[in-house]
């Protein structure tokens, strides 16, 4: 109470709207035309999902190493590649026997096959 703008005589006050919107206004946004996107084709998955998360992250830390480096790696049991934890986490993500027959039965496209898998 008892402000500035109590006291002020609105009729003598003239606001150029124009202005104001162009100075504090937001600009309008034009809407994009709808596009019909090439959906990507989904990843499959075989494993269940916290096998596959288990194994997601054992392979993770191979993920710059080739796949032929890390193969020989354990077949020479190659310590400086390959320490005692991620071999132990490596034996503990050898496939089943179920996992080997649910792969060899797939008949999908492997290329959509998740990493896990």
């Amino acid at each position: 109470q008892n402000t500035f703008w109590e006291t002020v005589d609105e009729s003598n006050i003239k606001l150029n709207s124009k202005q104001l919107e162009s100075i504090f206004g937001l600009a309008e946004t034009k809407k994009k035309a709808v596009v019909n996107e090439i959906t990507k084709p989904k990843t499959i998955h075989l494993l269940e999902t916290k096998r596959s998360q288990n194994l997601s992250i054992v392979l993770s830390r191979y993920s710059k190493m080739p796949l032929e480096t890390l193969v020989e790696a354990v077949q020479n049991l190659d310590e400086e590649l390959l320490n005692m934890d991620n071999a132990i986490g490596l034996l503990n993500s050898c496939p089943t026997a179920e996992e080997i027959e649910m792969m060899k039965d797939f008949t999908g496209e492997t290329s959509l096959l998740d990493k896990p898998e």
